[in-house]
């Protein structure tokens, strides 16, 4: 008996122990540290703000400095003119200022002046204003431009749905074919899914009419061509690889005559920039190395 009086003494001090602990815990303040910067400098900001500038191309002489107006600021000794051409939307880079500046301790606000055709904007963090500019359209401001398309080989191999969801893709981007019967149908639904095909030509055919050889006459050659061009209607450019079509030289100049006649262009496979790699990774990293590399006005 006197055990067990001696066992319930022991939990009640125990469960009264605990208690008192509890209730000491909820007086105690633990203050962790707090990584989370509560503003931004002027120089982050600068940064931010001028690399959203340069993914649009604006060149350094089109962006100048202005005044400011009196009791607007007592931190910023000048604001930025920011000139842009016709074809950038104020409202896009706007938006995406705003967008490289989320989840970061700063207010972006803007607003647009009908009388002078301006768009002001106002970048504040710690409730400073760091950063003011105005932006405006310029009518003889001109960016050069760079072109990249993305030409898919191999489709043929993919089954049904692998084609299906290529087709249902939003991104543009054109497909080469081989010169095969196989490909008119291919072709067809390339057509209906509205994506842009194109015919790698060589000797390979296995389509009788689609026959190209160094051996035929060029009659044939002539009457072949037609062949091609009339079953393949849709595209105005043809492919070839000068280096491993099979064809000699003149050939490859009086196929690229007869195609010319009819509106049809052939150009070189073998000049394209291919995209190899053994994952997705080296893909991605090659695309982007060609991506940041072009140079304006430049083609791929």
């Amino acid at each position: 008996m006197l055990n067990k009086r001696k066992i319930i003494y022991i939990l009640i001090a125990i469960v009264a122990l605990l208690l008192l602990i509890n209730v000491a815990l909820g007086f105690i303040h633990i203050s962790l540290p707090n990584n989370n910067p509560t503003f931004l400098s002027k120089k982050i900001i600068d940064e931010k703000f001028q690399k959203v500038l340069s993914e649009y191309e604006i060149h350094e002489n089109w962006i100048t400095k202005g005044k400011i107006q009196k009791g607007k600021s007592d931190s910023l000794k000048n604001s930025l003119i920011i000139n842009l051409p016709n074809d950038i939307p104020i409202a896009q880079i706007i938006k995406d200022i705003n967008i490289e500046f989320s989840k970061q301790p700063v207010i972006v606000s803007s607003s647009e002046e009908k009388i002078n055709g301006l768009t002001n904007l106002i970048i504040e963090s710690g409730n400073t204003i760091k950063l003011i500019a105005d932006f405006k359209h310029e009518e003889n401001l001109l960016r050069e431009f760079s072109n990249i398309a993305f030409l898919l080989f191999q489709v043929e191999d993919l089954d049904e749905n692998e084609l299906n969801d290529l087709i249902k893709n939003p991104n543009h981007f054109g497909i080469i074919l081989p010169l095969e019967l196989n490909s008119k149908s291919i072709a067809e639904i390339l057509k209906e899914g509205r994506k842009e095909y194109f015919i790698q030509l060589d000797d390979d055919s296995d389509e009788i009419d689609f026959e190209l050889s160094d051996d035929f006459k060029l009659d044939e050659l002539r009457s072949n061509s037609k062949k091609i061009i009339s079953s393949f209607n849709s595209p105005r450019i043809f492919f070839v690889d000068e280096t491993n079509c099979g064809l000699a030289k003149s050939i490859q100049n009086f196929i690229a005559e007869k195609f010319k006649e009819r509106g049809r262009r052939i150009l070189l496979s073998n000049k394209l920039t291919f995209l190899k790699g053994e994952s997705s990774n080296d893909i991605n990293s090659l695309l982007k190395f060609h991506v940041t590399n072009l140079k304006p006005g430049e083609s791929k």
